[in-house]
């Protein structure tokens, strides 16, 4: 995640001359800001982004969730992080504790299926 400024030059630059770099005065006139949030997959070298007017922890989690339902085959994820407060945010947690409800709901079933083969052997016999 980082911030990008919409800047104007209040002065002209000064000109190359000989022997003399490109002058630029320091002063300028801000136009607001947008935050890029980003994700990297190393595997492919794909970049997927969000660009927003603001950097908080729902903007975060979209992004994480944009990055998941990129890729509906993965079956875990590694994320690099640093320790900026939306990247350890209540939303965050909540996200990733009901991504992992959502998973046992899809495998509970069949475990208690696949689990209760043997009793139900048992009984036939």
């Amino acid at each position: 995640m980082t911030g990008i400024q919409a800047l104007a030059r209040i002065a002209p630059d000064h000109p190359m001359q000989p022997g003399q770099p490109l002058r630029r005065e320091f002063e300028y006139e801000r136009h607001g800001t947008l935050s890029l949030l980003a994700g990297l997959d190393v595997a492919n070298g794909k970049v997927q982004a969000l660009c927003r007017p603001t950097r908080t922890e729902t903007d975060f989690v979209d992004l994480v969730d944009s990055l998941v339902q990129a890729q509906p085959q993965a079956r875990t994820f590694t994320f690099v992080l640093d320790n900026l407060n939306t990247h350890q945010s209540e939303s965050l947690v909540r996200y990733v504790a009901r991504d992992a409800a959502l998973q046992r709901a899809a495998w509970a079933p069949r475990a208690r299926r696949e689990s209760s083969k043997p009793k139900r052997a048992a009984l036939a016999s």
